[in-house]
């Protein structure tokens, strides 16, 4: 990628706060090493991880504690044989591999709790398992070294019984050796000799601070001369093997701690190669987990990749915080060249670093900060003049500076770069400027790469408006408050207005009244088409908003109505199931009466007829619930409105009757007979029992018309309740689905089902794009689990 396009589009900021959110700092030093990527695949690859992990961070798992220290220069050092690690070292490899499985756990739990919170996001735990996979089995790595050592690399000499049996050895010399040496401090012969009665340490051994004066009168081992010479640190003979004691247990303290090192470094060396993919897959990890991070802070979203247009919806330069203004830009297929011009600090420059900072951001991997729907090609250079090129040092003017560079970018640039050109054709004599950059821009029209420069040259607007694969754009210029809005307006070349911003920069007004009578004699009919033009376009974009806003209004009206009606249903359905309880309830009681009635009448001796009587009565309070019920309507249907139509209690239930059943509201059709007072009716692929009383006649086809599935009518073959399409080649599949649905119509069957398998999704996704297009389809969704899940689709006629 072109170093100068990066220089200009400070393409590094934008690395630097990558890596500023990098958990580990091999991660970090991978991220500064990475180049800008021209392989489509690579970057998808990438930025299905990126995807993936940003999924992961929006769930409310909470994140672990994690510290990443570094370690690969100790594995380093680990992998030759004998090195001994330190204490520090040892921790760091333990609180490595520790956060590493804690990281990896955290992804999984995360993915986990977005699958099980929607179909949608059901297969994230398996897209993050294509590239996090099993983590090697460290466990027993980090559990054995934190139980020797504590993160921050001291030793745990209280839970090792050797060092803890050693220190209180030291720790009982070390008392004696002070008794004694105080006890010495203290004798009167030796007192008046001391130039200070409290013990001292040199050399790790305990003396006595002796007055040079008394040299020789107490015996023992000079260790040190103070500077002044008149102090002498001397260890009394007395001390000497106490000193040694000491010397000694600490000693073997270091043997033991030495050995214990010793043990674990070659433990952690039988497992390097473990280590060595515990590292490489955090560090794998983190290298996309910190552009998911970036892509959650940022706000950004995955640009369409691989596009042949370049089309950024509210676009925002990621450098300019909360200052950033959205713009819109769309380059078409057909269109190589795109034409900015405006007012002066109206947003012309940033949008070209916009544009081609987004588009470095999207090859390395990254989300850009744009709405969704936005599409990026994948260029194989991003070539920029932008800013001054003056150099004093090569004696380069701006101009030349500027003409070196695109010097450079006409000899490289082909139909798959980015060209950003800032002010073409300035800072020299504006006839020849205007033709040179005329020139320029043919050039680039015939090598075909995508082109984006800001102009104030009129040439140059009327090059947009006689080039078929030219486009003009502008930035917008209140005319009332006469500041530039920032707002890119496509289709339109925008004025300079260099006489209003002189006036808002504090331009004497005498100047700026002076200069637009120089204007008024002078000014191009084009310039008064311009303002026209922008202020027609100005107008319809107040149009929009103004309809979008009545738009939005509509919308939240219908929400509010619809759900004003669902609420209305749901009470709806409460008074109706209550009323049934009220009668069920009533009729219990009755019936309960009635027996009671009855077993008293047998018990007294009362005739057969009169006993008969009473059954009869019984069946007639039966028949009166029923007919209450029915009076009430199906639970969960309205009686009245749209589906008052669909129900026909006057059809008597047959064979190839259409039928709603009241329980559930699913429809079908009477398959035949069943036993005692039911029928077995085809629900979608099953056929079920229902009873006869659950069961509502309703029109789905002509009256008198017998249906027979298992036949034909006119000679048409009868549709069929699962329409497997297995094995099927996409254009066989779609026109049987075709027939399937005519068939269904011209029958009556409202719902039948379609097996398309799961595979590779293409058989699948291309009978849904074809259910979602026919006029005759109402809905359909995917089949329940049961029912074959995603493998399935089952389909609703109107």
């Amino acid at each position: 990628m072109n170093r100068h396009g990066l220089r200009v589009l400070e393409f590094e900021k934008i690395r630097g706060r990558v890596r500023d959110r990098c958990l580990t700092d091999e991660a970090s030093t991978a991220i500064r090493r990475e180049r800008v990527q021209t392989d489509p695949d690579r970057i998808r690859a990438l930025l299905d991880r990126v995807g993936v992990l940003k999924s992961c961070l929006a769930s409310t798992v909470e994140s672990p504690d994690l510290g990443f220290p570094p370690v690969t220069g100790i594995l380093e050092r680990l992998s030759r044989e004998g090195v001994v690690l330190e204490p520090l070292e040892l921790a760091n490899i333990a609180q490595f591999t520790k956060s590493s499985v804690a990281l990896h756990e955290y992804l999984y739990a995360a993915a986990e709790q977005a699958r099980t919170g929607g179909r949608a996001a059901a297969p994230l735990t398996d897209r993050l398992a294509e590239f996090v996979g099993d983590h090697p089995p460290v466990h027993p790595v980090y559990e054995r070294l934190f139980r020797y050592v504590d993160p921050d690399g001291s030793v745990r000499e209280r839970e090792i019984p050797e060092l803890r049996s050693i220190r209180s050895e030291i720790l009982r010399a070390e008392q004696d050796l002070q008794k004694s040496a105080a006890a010495l401090a203290q004798r009167d012969d030796v007192k008046r000799l001391l130039s200070a009665t409290v013990p001292t340490q040199r050399d790790g051994r305990t003396v006595l601070a002796l007055k040079a004066d008394h040299r020789g009168k107490l015996h023992g081992i000079v260790h040190e001369v103070s500077g002044s010479g008149a102090t002498i640190f001397v260890e009394p003979e007395e001390l000497v093997v106490r000193n040694n004691a000491v010397v000694e247990a600490e000693n073997r303290y270091r043997n033991e701690l030495l050995r214990i090192m010793r043990d674990l470094s070659r433990f952690c060396r039988e497992a390097i190669e473990t280590l060595r993919e515990t590292v490489a897959l955090a560090v794998e990890t983190d290298r996309a987990l910190c552009r998911a991070r970036f892509a959650q802070d940022y706000s950004c979203q995955r640009a369409d990749l691989g596009a042949r247009r370049l089309l950024l919806r509210r676009a925002r330069h990621p450098l300019l915080g909360d200052a950033a203004v959205p713009i819109n830009v769309d380059m078409p297929e057909d269109k190589r060249v795109l034409i900015v011009t405006g007012p002066n600090t109206g947003g012309k420059t940033v949008t070209l670093k916009t544009i081609g900072l987004l588009a470095l951001m999207n090859q390395f991997g990254l989300e850009i900060p744009a709405a969704p729907g936005s599409e990026l090609p994948v260029f194989s250079g991003v070539y920029a003049d932008i800013g001054d090129e003056q150099s004093i040092e090569q004696n380069l003017s701006t101009f030349s500076g500027h003409m070196r560079n695109i010097a450079r970018i006409l000899n490289h640039a082909d139909d798959t770069s980015l060209v950003l050109l800032d002010e073409l054709g300035s800072g020299t004599d504006p006839e020849e400027g205007g033709a040179l950059a005329m020139a320029m821009l043919d050039e680039l029209l015939r090598r075909r790469p995508f082109t984006v420069v800001t102009t104030h040259h009129g040439r140059l607007k009327h090059y947009g408006f006689t080039h078929p694969q030219a486009l003009n754009a502008s930035v917008e210029f209140d005319p009332d408050s006469l500041r530039p809005t920032y707002h890119i307006i496509p289709g339109v070349p925008g004025s300079s207005h260099a006489v209003e911003i002189a006036a808002q920069m504090g331009i004497l007004r005498s100047v700026t009244t002076q200069a637009k009578a120089y204007l008024a004699g002078e000014e191009y009919d084009t310039g008064r088409i311009i303002r026209r033009l922008t202020d027609r376009e100005q107008e319809l974009r107040h149009h929009e908003q103004r309809v979008g806003e009545r738009e939005r209004e509509l919308e939240a009206q219908a929400r509010s109505m619809s759900a004003r009606a669902d609420e209305l249903d749901r009470r709806e359905r409460e008074l109706r199931s209550g009323k049934i309880r009220e009668l069920e309830q009533w009729a219990g009681e009755a019936r309960s009466r009635l027996e009671n009635l009855v077993r008293e009448i047998r018990e007294g001796e009362l005739t057969r007829e009169k006993t008969q009587a009473v059954k009869a009565y019984i069946a007639e309070t039966g028949e009166e619930l029923a007919r209450e019920r029915e009076a009430s309507g199906p639970v969960g249907r309205r009686p009245d409105g749209q589906d008052n139509d669909s129900f026909r209690p006057d059809l008597q239930l047959a064979e190839g009757t259409a039928v709603r059943v009241r329980s559930s509201g699913k429809e079908g059709v009477v398959h035949r007979r069943g036993k005692g007072s039911t029928w077995v009716v085809q629900l979608g692929p099953v056929r079920l029992p229902v009873e006869e009383q659950d069961l509502v006649p309703v029109r789905r086809r002509a009256e008198g018309l017998s249906v027979s599935y298992a036949g034909a009518v006119g000679g048409e073959q009868a549709p069929a309740f699962e329409l497997d399409l297995r094995g099927y080649r996409l254009e066989d599949a779609l026109a049987a689905v075709e027939r399937q649905i005519d068939r269904a119509l011209l029958f009556g069957l409202s719902d039948f089902g379609i097996v398309h398998g799961m595979g590779e999704g293409v058989l699948q996704q291309g009978v849904r794009d074809l259910l979602r297009r026919h006029t005759h389809v109402a809905h359909f969704e995917f089949a329940r689990p049961e029912e074959g899940g995603f493998g399935r689709t089952d389909v609703h006629l109107q």
